[in-house]
């Protein structure tokens, strides 16, 4: 097989599995949107419905990593956004420290080894 070989299916693989994201996201979106809850969490369980993990439709994530890349760094966008700060009581104050603490421990935990 050739180099522009290889990058064809390359790009062909990207565009699809691109095409299957942005249709799960319109659907997810939909739906929670009728179920009254935000579109970001749409997006989210969306992602981790088609994700690697849960129906698999996505195995060669390599390739992949330049499509969702940005894509979550839209996301945690959309959800600076969506966060008002003045709306956030003691409470849940309290349960954003807790997950950022959370994050920050397995993020400590996964890093590489040296």
């Amino acid at each position: 097989m050739t180099e522009a070989q290889t990058a064809s299916e390359t790009a062909n693989y990207v565009l699809e599995s691109g095409a299957v994201m942005l249709g799960a996201a319109i659907i997810f979106v939909m739906l929670f949107r009728k179920l009254r809850l935000g579109a970001t969490l749409g997006y989210i369980v969306g992602g981790v419905v088609i994700g690697a993990h849960v129906l698999g439709l996505f195995l060669d994530l390599v390739s992949l990593s330049t499509l969702t890349e940005p894509g979550i760094a839209l996301l945690l966008f959309i959800v600076g956004l969506e966060l008002h700060p003045g709306r956030l009581s003691g409470e849940k104050l309290g349960e954003v420290s807790a997950s950022r603490a959370l994050g920050w421990g397995r993020a400590r935990r996964d890093r590489p080894r040296r």
